[in-house]
């Protein structure tokens, strides 16, 4: 049995006059009834769900397309499409949904073809995505792309890979 509890956090100082509304944010931490430590991270209300991907047997029809052009177009040296799609199908803008087995999808593309002069920017890389895939994307709810150049993809590895931790601090 889990306790749901609320952590509220003013983000306005106390020193702000009242005229002024506060912004408050909450999010929520599950804690075992027992021993009161926290069983899950904070964040969305679905937090509790599996994080396991729930794979179909096979490639739908629409991230098929969205894999073919983007291979003919950008001949990536690495795609990753990832269907979201089981993550948001207990939303509520998905009830009733015609398009709930594709209809959320994160793209990451690398390519040399970002290395172009009128693709240098994020925002001309997107509209660049967007009026690629114009079909698929009518058909989807919701569509995240990440694009970068091969150089830009091994700094952003370097960036995130796991560093050794410092136990001087614990000791």
């Amino acid at each position: 049995m889990h306790r749901i509890v609320r952590i509220l956090t003013q983000t306005v100082p106390r020193t702000v006059p009242r005229t002024i509304p506060t912004i408050r944010l909450y999010s929520t931490v599950k804690f075992d009834k027992h021993n009161m430590t926290e069983t899950s991270k904070p964040g969305c209300k679905c937090s509790d769900k599996k994080d396991d991907v729930e794979k179909t047997s096979s490639m739908g029809p629409i991230e098929r397309s969205l894999r073919d052009k983007l291979n003919s177009e950008l001949n990536p040296e690495k795609l990753i499409i990832r269907n979201d799609s089981w993550k948001h199908a207990h939303h509520s803008g998905m009830k009733g949904a015609e398009n709930t087995i594709e209809s959320h999808f994160h793209v990451t593309i690398v390519s040399d073809k970002f290395s172009d002069n009128s693709l240098k920017t994020p925002l001309s890389r997107h509209r660049f995505i967007f009026k690629l895939l114009d079909d698929e994307v009518k058909r989807i709810h919701g569509f995240q792309v990440v694009c970068k150049t091969p150089t830009e993809w091994d700094k952003l590895q370097e960036q995130t890979r796991v560093k050794e931790s410092s136990t001087k601090y614990f000791n």
